[in-house]
């Protein structure tokens, strides 16, 4: 009985520790979506959105300021299971370039579908200093 508790409280206290950010890495979901940020010069701002590529929906960066926000890569999509249909979630890697001000916005829409407005907007201020 012991022994289950104590393997209990090691898996717990592993999966509290996989849920932090690097440190100079600030992570972002769509509960964050409106807020301003405040970030450090070099350090990383990473996006975590759910969304579906089997529906042809994708979310992708408009309006980047490369001044101030670089992206890292490309996006990268994991499913959130094997079946066939199932959602997931996006992430994408910035870098704080120097101090200043801009906005990041990022919309969820279908790229073939030209005149339909998005689904979803993300969109945040990040203050670097």
């Amino acid at each position: 009985m012991k022994r289950t508790g104590l393997l209990f409280c090691l898996l717990l206290a592993l999966a509290a520790v996989g849920c932090q950010s690097k440190a100079g890495q600030t992570i972002l979901t769509e509960e964050n979506n409106g807020q301003t940020i405040t970030v450090a010069a070099g350090s990383e701002i990473v996006i975590k959105l759910e969304g579906n590529i089997t529906t042809g929906y994708s979310w992708s960066v408009q309006d980047l300021d490369a001044q101030y926000l670089q992206q890292q890569g490309e996006e990268e999509y994991k499913s959130e299971s094997d079946l066939i249909g199932a959602g997931g979630v996006s992430t994408f890697t910035f870098k704080a370039m120097q101090s200043g001000q801009t906005t990041l916005k990022m919309i969820y829409s279908r790229p073939f579908e030209k005149n339909t407005p998005p689904e979803k907007v993300f969109e945040i201020s990040v203050d670097i200093q």
